[in-house]
């Protein structure tokens, strides 16, 4: 052959020419057969040349009988996606029995199960027209004028050196949206940057790990969790570990009144094995971490009675889990821990400097400037005050140590050189409040009125989004839930920012979702302006991606789940159709569907304002009617009905062309669905029923791991879990009885995307 074809490649090329299909494999290479079928195979052949290549393939299956179809092969959705247009342009239904329509692929037949493991489903099948005998010769000269303008295409510009922090926004949105395949993609495009090392590559696993829901996957990780243990882990890594590592060992028993049925698990799966994990808190404020370093604290021997008042003193008493952990720490026998005798009593300097230190590490900078003024004029205590101090960046506070080391100057002015400087840089900013602003370009960001204040100033020295992937995993989410006023002062700052400023606001978009949406059990409606003015963002942009898109749908259930005014109702459900408008997609049919969906089965305000909405989603779908899907096409009947148009949908079906559609199907086992959506789950249901008539489906929305879960989640054949919309005890259980089968993660909350992931299962 006068071409090489890589390694990777030979295995499905010799399946697929052989078996039935008279073209074998051995003759192509020897190119032993007839110079016709050579001269089809080798151009196409010759594309694969290419490691990375960008085209699609097409490769006929010649039958003993003279019969001849052909498949063609895309490498990535986007290819795909350009591979129907462009057969239908060049083939289409003229010559062929191709409409652009999947076909189903046979894991039975060799040369299709080939093509399956090595494309998935990014393969069509297609044969020339029966009432056509011109039509085999015709679809050959119209495959090498295809293969001829794929040749003299341009090469796409490579655009994997996109802006490191685009990249990495888009990272966070798929996993906000349980993106796994695209949040996978992202992160190999952030590794080809080469601006990831080792270390940083293993956190950004444990960050897709712990984005998409895969906790438990995390916590039994145990070689990826041992392998960063001994390093300095960001805070958003540290949540990510810890709050695995609890979710697995205490929230199953975490309501237990036996002290002991709580710790005993969290020693034996964490304390022994990964006590590295909690030598520093970092300032995390987050319920479950404050939790986990309780009882990491109250494991020891001789537990911190100072550490662990300090972790309490952090926990917001109106939050959840608070009274838990005040229950532990109350209920510990502190009183009867054995008195050591005087001899065996530790130094009082060292305890005070070892608890100094720690307070320091925990980014409890208050706490570590209370100790280190009793130690005062020891030299680690005045270095570590003025460090505390620099960091807590209270005015009030560098006031205070000043005062407290005033009588000790000299001794201050022999301090080695950083320490020295901060001690004149204090000094200097008490003189005049105009130096202190000169002298402040970077101020210490403690919560999200700080940081978009500071953006809003402009001039800053670092980076806004890069401090804010820094701070934003130690700020929690309770302490906005009982300010209204700090919530709507946010969502005015954001909704009205210029366009430098709101471009940074929209970089940190998913940021903003995980705080005030993902943090949460349930929405709150302390929030709603600020679920109202994501929403917009998002509306205000030329194009949004389909994550945008998903995250946008969460958004909108959040705000009509807490009772939206009218106003608020109107603007949201406007904002959507600007969404949809901007955004018109075949892609974003399954999207527009769900989200009619949701508007149909909430509560209204404005009806009329709803109905506009579905309005955009039948105009998409009118444009689009050739090409949506059998079960796209129930869906839109269900909706009409809520929408009391259904005589619009009947004559929608009879005055078009047959829609494409998936044939009914002989599946005849139990398909258990897990959704906290109970319309979009009897939705489903009903749609599945009538494309499925021999399975049976069964539907559960239990909130905890019960028996009921667990039995259907032992037992059906497939089983999809709408794991946004879920409970972690739901999902650890689940995962347990289903393991080592596959359970389907269906990311949205309409029925399309359950019945969807059903169909893709089977």
């Amino acid at each position: 052959m006068t071409f090489q074809i890589p390694d990777k490649e030979q295995p499905w090329l010799t399946r697929f020419f052989s078996d039935n299909n008279v073209l074998k494999w051995n003759q192509i290479e020897n190119e032993t057969a007839s110079s016709k079928w050579l001269d089809q195979i080798k151009p196409w052949l010759q594309f694969l040349e290419d490691p990375d290549w960008t085209y699609p393939v097409i490769l006929p299956l010649l039958e003993v009988d003279g019969s001849q179809q052909w498949y063609a092969m895309a490498n990535s959705e986007q290819q795909y996606a350009k591979l129907v247009e462009e057969l239908n342009s060049f083939i289409g239904p003229s010559y062929s029995d191709f409409i652009g329509q999947r076909v189903p692929i046979s894991d039975k037949n060799v040369i299709e199960s080939a093509l399956k493991e090595r494309f998935g489903n990014y393969v069509f099948r297609f044969g020339p027209d029966p009432n056509n005998s011109k039509s085999e010769s015709e679809i050959e000269s119209l495959l090498n004028l295809y293969h001829a303008v794929l040749k003299r295409r341009p090469p796409q510009p490579d655009r994997t050196q996109r802006p490191f922090g685009k990249i990495r926004g888009d990272f966070d949105r798929a996993l906000l949206a349980g993106n796994e395949p695209g949040a996978t993609r992202l992160m190999e495009e952030l590794i080809a940057t080469g601006r990831i090392n080792a270390e940083q590559h293993k956190c950004l696993e444990i960050r897709k790990l712990a984005g998409l829901g895969y906790q438990r996957e995390l916590a039994l990780n145990r070689s990826l969790i041992q392998s960063v243990m001994e390093l300095d882990l960001p805070p958003q890594t540290l949540v990510d570990l810890i709050d695995a590592l609890y979710q697995m060992s205490v929230i199953p028993v975490e309501k237990e009144s036996d002290f002991a049925k709580i710790i005993e698990p969290f020693k034996k799966q964490v304390f022994k094995s990964y006590s590295l994990l909690f030598r520093a808190r970092k300032g995390i404020r987050q319920p479950n971490i404050l939790r986990a370093f309780l009882l990491y604290e109250l494991s020891q021997s001789t537990p911190n009675r100072i550490r662990c008042e300090s972790i309490l003193s952090d926990y917001p008493e109106t939050t959840e889990g608070y009274a838990i952990a005040k229950g532990w720490f109350d209920g510990y026998q502190w009183e009867i821990q054995q008195t050591p005798s005087p001899s065996e009593l530790p130094d009082p300097t060292v305890v005070l400097k070892t608890n100094a230190n720690q307070a320091y590490l925990d980014e409890d900078y208050t706490l570590a400037i209370e100790l280190c003024g009793k130690a005062i004029p020891e030299d680690w205590a005045i270095k570590l005050l003025l460090r505390s101090a620099e960091n807590q960046g209270l005015e009030e506070v560098i006031r205070s140590v000043l005062t407290q080391l005033e009588p000790f100057t000299v001794q201050l002015g022999k301090l080695p050189g950083k320490d020295l400087q901060r001690w004149e840089k204090f000094r200097a900013q008490t003189q005049s409040t105009e130096s202190s602003e000169q002298e402040l370009e970077t101020p210490i960001i403690k919560g999200w009125i700080d940081w978009v204040t500071w953006v809003n100033k402009g001039g800053y020295s670092k980076e806004p989004l890069s401090m804010l992937a820094t701070e934003v995993a130690r700020w929690s989410v309770d302490d906005y839930c009982h300010q209204p006023d700090t919530c709507q002062k946010l969502a005015q700052i954001l909704g009205n920012a210029t366009s430098q400023e709101g471009e940074i606001f929209r970089e940190a978009f998913p940021y903003l979702v995980e705080f005030f949406v993902e943090r949460l059990e349930k929405p709150k409606r302390v929030f709603l302006p600020l679920y109202s003015v994501l929403i917009k963002l998002l509306a205000l942009c030329d194009s949004v991606s389909a994550d945008e898109l998903e995250l946008a749908s969460t958004l909108t259930q959040s705000l009509l789940e807490v009772g939206p005014s009218k106003n608020d109702y109107e603007e949201c459900v406007s904002d959507l159709s600007e969404l949809l408008s901007g955004n018109p997609s075949l892609y974003h049919i399954n999207w527009a569907l769900n989200m009619a969906e949701i508007l149909a089965v909430s509560s209204s305000p404005s009806p009329e304002r709803r109905l506009v909405f579905f309005t955009h989603v039948t105009s998409l779908i009118q444009t689009n009617l050739h090409r949506i899907t059998e079960t796209q096409r129930k869906v839109l009947k269900l909706l009409c009905q809520d929408y009391n148009c259904l005589e619009w949908f009947n004559g929608l079906t009879r005055t078009s062309e047959p829609v494409i559609g998936e044939e009914t199907l002989n599946f005849r086992g139990l398909i258990g669905i897990y959704t906290l959506t109970t319309q979009a789950g009897l939705r489903a249901k009903q749609i599945l029923e009538s494309m499925l008539p021999n399975a049976v489906i069964e539907l559960n929305e239990d909130h905890a791991a019960s028996d009921r879960l667990k039995n259907l989640a032992n037992k059906a054949d497939i089983f999809v879990f709408a794991w946004k919309c879920s409970k972690h005890q739901a999902y650890f259980c689940v995962k347990e009885a289903r393991s080592p089968r596959n359970l389907s993660m269906a990311a949205g909350k309409g029925s399309a995307s359950i019945v969807q992931s059903v169909l893709q299962e089977i």
